[in-house]
């Protein structure tokens, strides 16, 4: 959707030569960038051996008319605006919200401009309003400060992604990871929104460079390639911001020069875009990424024993996965994967040392999932 808030004209801030900026042309940049991702999705499963599983497209962009008014939004958070948009969606009953999600683009997204010479994230994220990238339950929200980079039409889309013309920081947002190029704030913001999506898929954060991790700045590669010399591999990493804040935590943070996240090697593709092992087991059994047309999607559930620590399948369904997660950010600390077809319809979570902040996320074949804060288990087991 493309969210304009009421007394809004509805055109995103681009470069005063862009004459074709209105909701319209909006609508095809985000109904194309999603298509993309839907391909992405479907090649990196694939990938992993599931096949090219990948979401279903209800329909093209549309413009949602929020009730919203426009002054009001520029003061509000990324979190406040988050919640604003989704109790106005659940509200409109304009979709069936239990078998809809909804990745949304807030159309008034403003950048002042760069005139103190500070140049940093920081500097830029305090002198936008508007600004989202949040993901989480039924909705994936995001700003358009950079929309401005983004193609229309397919034939566009490689020389979007290696476009080296600078960003005018003076008067354009520069979300590109410090490349401080038009292909860069395309590729930053795309990756943003396919690891932002990912939460909406009950994606947590894994500490690597995957889509989940510090990778998504480089999602230009799976579509042009790595270019020797160009910007791949030299962005500077990101780092999970452990504050909370709000739905699964933000990758927001640049990484210090020298610090260096472990690195799954045997899991990356030659273009060195992909999702980690456990990232691509939960979309291959999520409701999202599979076809129910024979079975009732609600004929199970996940029961959790908070005494014996233990998962079970009220339908015999196998148990798939069982991961811990920081409760704050959406951290992967421990994972188990089991096979189907064994008898596994159940799960007993090892005794460890310390499960404060802890929250225990599992899944069975048929996509049923359970999500329990472990923080009562530690003080009542250990």
């Amino acid at each position: 959707l493309y969210i304009v808030c009421k007394g809004h004209s509805g055109r995103y801030q681009s470069h005063e030569y862009d004459s074709r900026n209105n909701s319209e042309e909006a609508c095809r940049k985000i109904t194309l960038a999603i298509e993309l991702l839907q391909c992405l999705y479907a090649e990196k499963l694939h990938e992993h051996g599931y096949g090219r599983k990948s979401f279903t497209l209800e329909s093209a962009c549309q413009p949602f008319h929020s009730q919203l008014e426009w002054e009001r939004s520029t003061t509000m958070t990324e979190g406040e605006l988050w919640h604003r948009f989704a109790t106005e969606l659940l509200q409109s009953k304009r979709y069936d919200m239990d078998r809809v999600k909804v990745v949304g683009f807030l159309s008034s997204t403003h950048f002042g401009g760069i005139s103190d010479g500070d140049y940093s994230y920081e500097n830029i994220r305090k002198k936008t309003t508007g600004h989202a990238a949040l993901g989480g339950g039924g909705l994936a929200l995001f700003g358009t400060g950079c929309l401005y980079t983004w193609p229309s039409v397919l034939e566009a889309v490689c020389d979007a992604f290696t476009s080296q013309q600078p960003v005018d920081c003076g008067k354009l947002l520069d979300d590109s990871n410090y490349r401080r190029t038009y292909g860069g704030c395309f590729a930053t913001t795309l990756g943003s929104v396919c690891h932002e999506m990912g939460h909406t898929f009950d994606l947590g954060h894994t500490p690597d460079s995957s889509i989940m991790g510090d990778g998504f700045d480089a999602i230009d590669n799976a579509f042009v390639g790595p270019r020797v010399g160009c910007h791949g591999d030299n962005v500077p990493k990101r780092i999970i911001d452990t504050k909370p804040s709000g739905l699964a935590g933000r990758l927001t943070q640049l990484k210090r020069p020298g610090d260096v996240l472990q690195k799954r090697l045997e899991a990356k593709q030659n273009d060195g875009v992909f999702f980690a092992p456990i990232s691509a087991r939960t979309l291959s059994f999520h409701r999202w990424f599979n076809h129910h047309a024979t079975k009732d999607v609600h004929s199970g559930y996940l029961l959790f024993d908070l005494r014996t620590r233990t998962v079970t399948s009220s339908n015999g369904s196998s148990i798939v996965l069982a991961e811990l997660r920081t409760t704050d950010n959406g951290m992967m600390q421990k994972c188990w994967t089991f096979q189907t077809g064994q008898a596994n319809a159940s799960f007993t979570l090892p005794r460890l040392p310390n499960l404060q902040d802890l929250t225990l996320f599992a899944m069975d074949a048929d996509g049923n999932i359970l999500k329990a804060n472990l923080s009562s288990i530690n003080a009542a087991n250990v």
